[in-house]
C-alpha cells in the first residue's frame, strides 16, 4: 500500500498494436516506479537510489511464448539503445509513478515535474 500524502503518475499500457516507450522525467528526490501486468503480478520496480538517475527510457514489450523463445535468433533480444526493458506475460497492464509528500504544498510542483514524463506506443 502506498500512503494517502503522495502524487502518483499513471501510464495504462496495451502491448496489442506493439511495445510501448515510457520516458521518465522524474524529481531529484524519492520515488518508486512499478510496472504490474493485468493479473496484478509485479513485472518490475526500481526507486531513485536502485536506478542512480531520474531521466531515463523504460521499454514495455510482450513476453516471447514458449514456441518463440526457441526459434528467436540470437540477435533479437539484443538491446539496441540505452532503454531498459520489461517483458509482460500480458498484453495489458499498468506503469506507477509515486512520489511522496513531505508537505502538501508540495503536491502542484510534484505533480508538473511528474506530468514531464510520457507513455506512447513506440
Amino acid at each position: 500500500d502506498y500512503p494517502a500524502e503522495a502524487v502518483f503518475g499513471l501510464c495504462r499500457f496495451d502491448l496489442q498494436k506493439g511495445p510501448v516507450t515510457l520516458k521518465a522525467d522524474l524529481p531529484d528526490r524519492f520515488w518508486v516506479l512499478a510496472v504490474y501486468s493485468a493479473s496484478g503480478k509485479t513485472l518490475y520496480t526500481v526507486n531513485d537510489q536502485q536506478s542512480g538517475v531520474n531521466n531515463f527510457t523504460l521499454r514495455l514489450v510482450r513476453a516471447p511464448g514458449l514456441l518463440e523463445t526457441f526459434t528467436a535468433k540470437d540477435d533479437e533480444d539484443a538491446v539496441t539503445d540505452l532503454a531498459w526493458k520489461v517483458a509482460s506475460p500480458d498484453r495489458r497492464g499498468l506503469a506507477l509513478v509515486w512520489v511522496p509528500l513531505s508537505d502538501a504544498a508540495q503536491r502542484t510542483s510534484l505533480a508538473a515535474a511528474l506530468s514531464k514524463t510520457s507513455c506512447a506506443q513506440s
